[in-house]
């Protein structure tokens, strides 16, 4: 029985899929931040709603910019590379927030922050692995 091989999909698949999930969990979050910036800000322990309703809303506008990026007809390189950096960002300043202290976290709060961390990692894993096929991509 003969089997068939099939083509790997183009590299910009995987950046656009990536863009496009990126995009689905920072607007799922930013509702939720604005939506329960009460009960969320108590289980974080942290004191301020105000600062989650303001981090749902940027949270928001970075989504809208991530489903514009995954949306155009061909996926720019740096579309993935910004994205890419920013989360990997946001992983190093949770592990700083939660081992020195600021803002004060609940332990469930650390918890949650470090497993939001440990998502937006693989992401940021992703986000990078599809970077490298473009690039691989565009040299041959």
């Amino acid at each position: 029985m003969a089997m068939a091989i099939t083509p790997l999909a183009p590299a910009s698949h995987l950046a656009r899929a990536v863009l496009r999930f990126d995009a689905a969990t920072c607007a799922a979050s930013g509702v939720v931040m604005i939506a329960g910036a009460r009960p969320v800000s108590r289980f974080l322990g942290i004191g301020s709603a105000t600062a989650l309703v303001v981090l749902g809303a940027l949270f928001l506008l970075y989504a809208a910019l991530l489903f514009v990026a995954a949306d155009r007809e061909q996926v720019q390189r740096r579309a993935v590379l910004l994205p890419a950096i920013a989360n990997s960002a946001w992983v190093v300043l949770s592990v700083v927030a939660i081992a020195e202290g600021t803002p004060t976290f609940s332990t469930g709060g650390k918890w949650a922050v470090a497993l939001v961390a440990d998502l937006v990692a693989i992401i940021a894993i992703v986000q990078f692995v599809a970077l490298r096929r473009m690039r691989r991509a565009d040299a041959s």
